[in-house]
């Protein structure tokens, strides 16, 4: 469901790649079956903040858990290409 909103919400506000790999993560995870409206606004904030995943500094930031797996994840992907 959470999955389902994003898009309706979040496109056009921030870039159409971290949005669909964001939906991507959410969907793969079994972990999450909500999103808190802390890790909803924190996750926007993220997206302004961190344009590129290289500015990401985990032990500088207090980012929702759900942020910090997220980045892991896009981190995995890169190594994979």
């Amino acid at each position: 469901m959470v999955v389902a909103l994003l898009p309706m919400v979040l496109k056009g506000r921030i870039a159409d790649e971290r949005l669909d790999t964001f939906c991507t993560f959410t969907e793969s995870q079994t972990s999450y079956t909500r999103i808190t409206l802390d890790q909803w606004c924190s996750f926007l904030d993220f997206c302004y903040e961190c344009e590129d995943l290289s500015t990401y500094d985990e032990s500088m930031s207090a980012w929702p858990v759900l942020i910090d797996e997220y980045v892991d994840y896009m981190e995995e992907q890169q190594k994979k290409k």
